[in-house]
């Protein structure tokens, strides 16, 4: 056996994520199966044709029967690339599966290693949910909370200390208890829950064994259908509705915003009608210009949204005359009122289209969509 080198740059790990890709691309293709470049890796494939510059991992979602084939597929396969699942009882922390290259060695902080990692790609399974919003909201939380368990019980004790003497001692005898419960058994009860809503039943599906599964749903109809986009130098699977990627930011501007800024071509600023929202306003501007000049020149403004908007407050319209002023035919027509159903929607686990499809906040955003489109079609 040769000896192992060590990686030094990123386009070394995206060479060997590559081969992992198009050797499961081969694999799906000979099987009929179904699988989406995701994530960061479907942003790559549409901006840049192939990796972002600095991304270091691949992303692909499969609809979970064919994710099941796959994973049976590859276990017995005894070549280079191996899969590792939960299942195999072998220390896999993880409630989706990953390829490994076998000739390389990964080493990851942060976590406990249980397992020997090799450079790998993701495969993240889609799974089905409840047709009935309410149905869905409790059971996307159900999800969200057990994933937060297995995660928490995979952190080093450092991690999950808290400033507060209580809430330490609250999460230290958490944390023990989860680790004798053992995050195997944890993951052995989530993916019997995420498969519980088969996919072809299902109008809203998504990758739920993740955390943030509440963003991470979509209605079946407007994903299953596939395309091909060029990948680097070989073509793969996407999904055919990827017409506008957004990036959801928080709102700071620390390092994940940076990141998104440094990725996207456009930005929409949403605004709130109110004076300490032009304060962060500026420094945002001025943030934008220092990600043109170092790292993204051809970043533009999309436009600016107003929120939480009242036309019968003057506070309100004079924020809104100072904006216009400044950002002209940039600001939206459609603005997005203040409504208690908006404020409501996010505590139930979903979209306002979702929660009230027919009110005033899922059809101001529907015209803000409406406007969206008509402008980038000029």
């Amino acid at each position: 056996m040769g000896v192992m080198q060590e990686i030094k740059t990123v386009e070394e790990l995206q060479k060997i994520e590559l081969e992992i890709l198009k050797y499961i691309d081969k694999v799906c293709k000979e099987n009929s199966l179904t699988y989406f470049l995701a994530y960061g890796t479907l942003i790559g494939a549409i901006r840049h044709k192939g990796f972002i510059p600095w991304d270091d991992d691949v992303d692909i979602q499969m609809p979970r029967d064919d994710y099941n084939k796959l994973c049976e597929i590859l276990k017995k396969e005894n070549g280079r690339y191996k899969l590792l699942d939960h299942k195999d009882g072998l220390g896999y922390m993880y409630p989706f599966a990953k390829v490994i290259d076998s000739n390389t060695r990964l080493i990851e902080t942060g976590l406990m290693e249980t397992v020997n990692m090799g450079v790998y790609i993701d495969i993240f399974p889609i799974d089905g949910t409840p047709n009935d919003p309410k149905k869905r909201a409790k059971y996307l939380k159900k999800c969200s909370f057990i994933e937060k368990m297995r995660y928490f019980s995979i952190s080093p004790r450092k991690e999950i200390e808290h400033r507060n003497p209580l809430i330490n001692i609250f999460r230290i005898i958490l944390w023990k208890s989860l680790r004798k419960i053992g995050y195997q058994r944890i993951i052995d009860y989530l993916d019997k829950c995420v498969q519980l809503y088969p996919v072809e039943y299902s109008d809203v599906i998504g990758t739920i064994c993740v955390m943030f599964n509440e963003k991470e749903i979509m209605p079946k109809d407007k994903y299953l259908n596939k395309i091909n986009v060029k990948f680097e130098d070989a073509v793969f699977c996407a999904p055919e509705q990827y017409d506008y990627i957004f990036i959801d930011c928080p709102p700071s501007l620390e390092l994940m915003t940076i990141n998104a800024l440094c990725a996207a071509d456009t930005v929409i600023i949403p605004m709130q009608c109110e004076f300490f929202a032009l304060e962060g306003l500026s420094e945002l501007m001025a943030t934008l210009k220092t990600v043109r000049k170092k790292y993204n020149r051809y970043l533009d403004i999309e436009g600016v949204l107003f929120t939480m908007y009242s036309g019968r407050l003057n506070l309100t319209m004079q924020v809104v005359a100072q904006v216009k002023k400044y950002f002209g035919d940039k600001v939206y027509r459609a603005v997005i009122p203040r409504t208690v159903r908006l404020s409501e929607a996010p505590s139930f686990g979903m979209p306002i289209n979702f929660y009230e499809p027919n009110g005033k906040g899922s059809e101001a955003y529907m015209e803000l969509a409406r406007e969206f489109l008509a402008n980038n079609e000029r």
